[in-house]
């Protein structure tokens, strides 16, 4: 909540505190249940937000590969996820002072990519649309296209290079990446145009493979202006008329126009433990202007050996 919309009687001054409450450093946690059926072209997923909150949903995806003449392969994804950008879009929040809770996001919709590779060269285009929903948040539309192609520079038995170009755009209906009463808190921009160099290395043991990777860019992007609240009328209604009497008082989020060097770095390494297990670590660091994200997943993979015949 803002607290341009605390009344405070005992001090006038205090409607110059014009600013959000800072929230602090925020901290979740939760157990997700998740089920995999695959085989060579099909994969079907299927699983829960974390189940500690008071409300979890359903989240999983269907994906089927074909291949498309020698060397070309397409795939088609129809797909329910859970949106990670922030424990907002992720968990869901509940506003002190209303009791409200607001957020916990999710991404639906298809995605569609063909991909061709002869083994040293290699390219692919796809495209996707998906309509987003969270609980007393704005919905929202999203409409992407990516398409790049990449060599390999070296490769044999043991190990390979190989480097190339991408290209990403993304287009939202509306901007929520907001943290308000009403917004969802996920990257949500207009016009989003990026282009990437990767290159990975690979290196491949008798019991295991490591691979390094990373990408240099640059990405352009806008976003519109929002409501501070804008599934709440008569919340908005009330901040508007303080912005009308007091031109110190916002009432909304300002238009944005933003052009950033990213850069990725990642590890990826597997160790196979015996013909039906593999202890698996991924490491990965993303930069893009003033935004920084890390990850780390540590796994342990048990395949039955009937299943994978």
């Amino acid at each position: 909540m803002l607290n341009v919309l605390r009344k405070n009687s005992e001090n006038h001054d205090e409607k110059n505190k014009i600013n959000a409450d800072d929230a602090g450093s925020q901290r979740a946690s939760g157990v997700e249940l998740g089920l995999v059926l695959s085989d060579h072209n099909t994969r079907f997923d299927v699983g829960t937000t974390p189940l500690n909150k008071d409300s979890s949903t359903i989240v999983g995806g269907l994906t089927y590969s074909p291949k498309i003449g020698q060397n070309g392969q397409l795939t088609l994804t129809a797909e329910r996820r859970a949106i990670k950008d922030s424990l907002l879009s992720y968990m869901g929040r509940t506003d002190p002072i209303t009791g409200e809770t607001w957020g916990q996001v999710t991404r639906n919709g298809a995605k569609a990519q063909y991909a061709w590779d002869d083994g040293k060269v290699g390219a692919y285009i796809g495209g996707g649309y998906y309509n987003y929903q969270g609980k007393s948040v704005e919905s929202n539309e999203e409409v992407k296209v990516w398409l790049g192609s990449y060599a390999n520079f070296y490769k044999d038995e043991q190990q390979e290079v190989k480097a190339g170009v991408h290209v990403d755009y993304m287009n939202f209906k509306n901007n929520q990446n907001y943290f308000s009463l009403g917004h969802g808190g996920y990257f949500s921009p207009q016009d989003y145009v990026a282009v990437s160099l990767p290159v990975a290395y690979t290196r491949r043991f008798e019991k295991g493979e490591v691979s390094l990777n990373g990408a240099i860019g640059v990405q352009s992007y806008k976003q519109k202006g929002s409501d501070y609240f804008p599934t709440h009328a008569y919340m908005q209604n009330a901040l508007n008329k303080r912005h009308t009497s007091d031109s110190r008082i916002k009432s909304r989020y300002e238009e944005q126009d933003e052009t950033n060097i990213t850069y990725r770095l990642g590890l990826d390494a597997k160790y196979y433990l015996n013909k039906e297990s593999e202890l698996g670590l991924s490491l990965s660091h993303d930069t893009s202007g003033d935004y920084a994200e890390d990850n780390m997943w540590l796994y342990l993979k048990y395949t039955p050996d009937f299943l994978s015949k």
